[in-house]
């Protein structure tokens, strides 16, 4: 729940795409699955690349495909 006085909240991913649905100028973060079927806008990251980088799935498969494994066994990061 956003602590901030007169905000609201709602439960899920579900709950809170439909209310920011609702509410003019609502902000939020859910699922990008829920973005992506509510035909919402979504945000770029800064990543240090020389543009922001969209929120996508291949992007975020992209991420960790590139990511390093630490560890050894089962102690993995």
């Amino acid at each position: 729940m956003w602590p901030a006085k007169g905000g609201q909240g709602a439960t899920g991913s579900a709950g809170l795409a439909a209310q920011v649905k609702a509410v003019k100028g609502a902000i939020s973060y859910f699922e990008l699955s829920y973005a992506t079927a509510g035909n919402f806008s979504t945000v770029s990251i800064a990543t240090g690349a020389p543009t922001p980088v969209p929120v996508t799935a291949a992007n975020a498969a992209n991420l960790i495909s590139d990511a390093p494994i630490v560890g050894h066994g089962d102690d993995l990061c």
